[in-house]
């Protein structure tokens, strides 16, 4: 079925269901046998055909939420500078 899921798309969504209903019919046959620590999942991945990209962003778009800088400055603010990493001390200044 999961080959079928890869070569068919229009299939994917039965697979899936299918998968799924083997899995946790396999837990349930085996479960006094072996511990399980949790119910089986199928994932549905997605190939990023990009890779790994970055954008530099500057000036206001570069800044983070709001919330990050509350939640962050306040204590950067009562340490030493010397004890701070240099990203810190950057963003100290």
């Amino acid at each position: 079925m999961a080959v079928q899921a890869v070569s068919a798309p229009e299939k994917k969504a039965e697979a899936q269901t299918r998968l799924q209903e083997i899995m946790s019919q396999t837990k349930q046959d085996l479960q006094n046998a072996l511990p399980f620590a949790m119910d089986p999942v199928v994932y549905d991945f997605a190939i990023n055909e990009k890779g790994t990209i970055a954008e530099l962003l500057t000036g206001a778009q570069a800044l983070l939420p709001q919330n990050y800088y509350a939640l962050t400055v306040p204590q950067i603010l009562r340490r030493e500078l010397h004890t701070l990493s240099e990203s810190r001390r950057a963003e100290r200044s």
